[in-house]
């Protein structure tokens, strides 16, 4: 296969065509001769494949001869120039419409343009390049997150990785996707340790290189197997813990009017973006149980709400704690924020949250990160009591056992238990010696 260069003219660079969209895609001819090469709109090609335009479709590009030499040539902008396949010359018409004839049926049958080029383009074409295509993953989960379909902290994440010369992707820069390949990962992640990331951190950016190859695999733009990418191995997190008294003095520090979401944390063991999301609606007094089906998407006090990190709604038993709580300070309407920092009336950011909790575990003498005085406190505490595995991880929300698994064997019918009682007793996190519940 061979990439057109400046030796020839025929392979000058060709601007990006603008994507319009019309209430019905306009139809692409093949020119005579002398007539200008045809524009594609991609977009287009997709809305007509989607309205059953199959007649546009098939008309996408078109077989030109060279304008250098004997042959002919596959004119599939945007994406490009296809003067081989596989090695294979376009002597003749007859060849060249067939092959085009193969990705025009790949784009009816639902295959992205772009995909149904790149295979026939060289390894370095634009298509075939991982940071084009990375973009394309991105470009694609953005569309998903302002659907709510992904978390907008994950999207900020990959797209932190991309970010130019300073990202974690740099090493791909100019790379095509044949070239990733197990030595080529296991050399980017030396790349990476020697720019001072931890295994854990190289281990999340080569997820997110291996989905989106994974996402391009299925969709039909990536030829060939999935490589095996050689993840870092992380040591397994071991969550710290607080006392029960320890807990309830950081509690007690804690004004009351401010204390809702801290009890809903600490006593109900909510994460912090779920607990940021509830409004009054979300309570059930007759039955004394709690809806959680929503979570904060961002940091700021004003960040959209979407899903929970795993998608699942779970009606939860109130602990007493919260209910006395709530018996003081539930907002009538339905629709108000459950808990509002009292400073500006509206929903807590978690950056105040996480200085609230900070400010009250100083004013306790406690040292505890957020997550670690609630959530993790009154997991190992529901340990403690004998619930077990099953009835822990439906009540967090955990989709992946391992999570659970961290805060020991439990009990299968205690739901109800997991809120009474409270965190007890000092005890050691998951059997790590070195780690000691604060006083």
């Amino acid at each position: 296969m061979t990439e057109p260069t400046a030796e020839h003219p025929e392979a000058a660079p060709v601007p990006q065509a603008t994507v319009a969209l019309q209430p019905r895609p306009a139809r692409f001819s093949s020119p005579g001769q002398g007539e200008s090469p045809p524009t594609f709109d991609a977009t287009a090609c997709t809305l007509a494949r989607i309205m059953g335009h199959q007649e546009d479709v098939r008309l996408f590009g078109s077989v030109r001869p060279r304008e250098r030499g004997e042959g002919y040539r596959i004119d599939a902008r945007p994406f490009g120039w296809i003067y081989t396949v596989s090695g294979v010359a376009l002597d003749t018409p007859e060849v060249a419409h067939a092959f085009l004839a193969v990705i025009r049926a790949d784009i009816a049958t639902g295959k992205a343009p772009e995909d149904a080029v790149a295979r026939f383009l060289s390894p370095t074409a634009r298509p075939n390049l991982v940071t084009r295509r990375y973009a394309d993953f991105l470009a694609f989960k953005a569309r998903e997150c302002a659907n709510g379909d992904l978390a907008e902290r994950t999207l900020r994440e990959y797209r932190r990785y991309a970010r130019e010369e300073k990202g974690e992707l740099a090493y791909w820069e100019g790379r095509s996707l044949s070239e990733v390949n197990r030595a080529s990962l296991e050399e980017w992640s030396q790349w990476l340790a020697a720019r001072g990331l931890s295994a854990k951190t190289r281990r999340n950016v080569m997820g997110a290189l291996r989905s989106a190859m994974g996402w391009l695999k299925e969709r039909g733009g990536l030829h060939g197997d999935l490589p095996a990418f050689p993840l870092p191995r992380v040591a397994e997190h071991r969550p710290g813990i607080i006392t029960a008294k320890a807990q309830a003095r950081v509690l007690a520090a804690i004004p009351e009017a401010a204390r809702g979401a801290f009890l809903c944390m600490a006593t109900m063991g909510l994460r912090p973006g779920e607990a940021r999301a509830l409004d009054a609606g979300n309570v059930r007094l007759e039955t004394r149980t709690l809806v959680v089906d929503r979570a904060m998407q961002g940091t700021s006090a004003g960040a959209r709400i979407g899903p929970t990190k795993t998608r699942q709604y779970r009606e939860l038993p109130l602990s007493d704690a919260m209910l006395q709580w709530l018996e003081r300070h539930l907002p009538i309407a339905t629709e108000a924020p459950l808990f509002t920092n009292p400073g500006t009336g509206k929903r807590w950011s978690h950056w105040a949250l996480r200085a609230a909790w900070l400010d009250a575990c100083r004013k306790a003498g406690v040292k505890a990160r957020l997550y670690e005085g609630t959530k993790h406190t009154f997991a190992t505490a529901a340990k403690a009591r004998g619930v077990e595995d099953r009835a822990l991880r439906d009540y967090l929300g955990h989709t992946d056992g391992r999570s659970t698994e961290r805060y020991g064997k439990l009990s299968t019918h205690h739901l109800r238990d997991v809120v009474r009682g409270g965190a007890t007793g000092a005890y050691r996190t998951a059997n790590d010696p070195r780690k000691v519940p604060s006083q």
